[in-house]
């Protein structure tokens, strides 16, 4: 008897022994639908049956799969890259434009640290809704590629939504750190004359 399924390519679930396994992943990995779950309710729905895999389909899903992973490391890579230069002329170009508001808190007694908390506090602000706006576009895209590759939902872990956000701040610091280094060293006197 030929058998065809849909089935989910093999992650780190799929290759785990199901005898070694909690009840809780267990469950979790027979309701799944990997090529081995599928196979091992085949064997116990029919008695005394042999069950062979046809692996070619799902080993080339899981290679496409990985190639994926790369391949979107690498564009992950380069989109923090580019955020990183980005932000830095934004926050260059904002402090250029405030040059004489910086003069004016240091001329009345601000400190480096307060003219950087300003612009930090600032670029944390727009980090925390940009990294929010990309969360959401990317569990958009996400679902979206899931179903038109592989015909099913990609499971997203919350624990992102905090690492998200954590690498969006980390990145717009990052990207800001030059230029807010810049405004802290301005001179009081020439930022008001608008020499600086």
């Amino acid at each position: 008897v030929y058998v065809s399924a849909l089935t989910k390519p093999e992650d780190g679930l799929a290759r785990r022994d199901p005898k070694m396994m909690s009840p809780k992943l267990f469950d979790r990995w027979y309701c799944s639908p990997y090529v081995q779950s599928i196979a091992y309710q085949l064997h116990e729905a029919i008695p005394h049956s042999h069950v062979d895999e046809i692996r070619q389909v799902a080993q080339n899903e899981g290679t496409v799969l990985s190639r994926i992973k790369g391949l979107m490391l690498l564009v992950t890579l380069a989109a923090l890259l580019s955020s990183a230069l980005a932000v830095s002329a934004a926050m260059a170009t904002t402090i250029s434009e405030r040059r004489s508001e910086v003069g004016l808190m240091k001329a009345l007694g601000a400190g480096h640290g307060s003219v950087a908390a300003i612009f930090f506090a600032e670029a944390a602000l727009l980090a925390f809704f940009g990294g929010l706006a990309g969360y959401a576009a990317g569990l958009l895209l996400a679902h979206q590629i899931g179903r038109a590759i592989f015909g099913s939902n990609i499971s997203i872990q919350p624990v992102l939504f905090p690492i998200i956000l954590s690498l969006a701040i980390a990145v717009t610091f990052a990207g800001s750190a030059a230029a807010i280094r810049k405004a802290v060293l301005f001179d009081p006197v020439f930022a008001l004359r608008g020499d600086a």
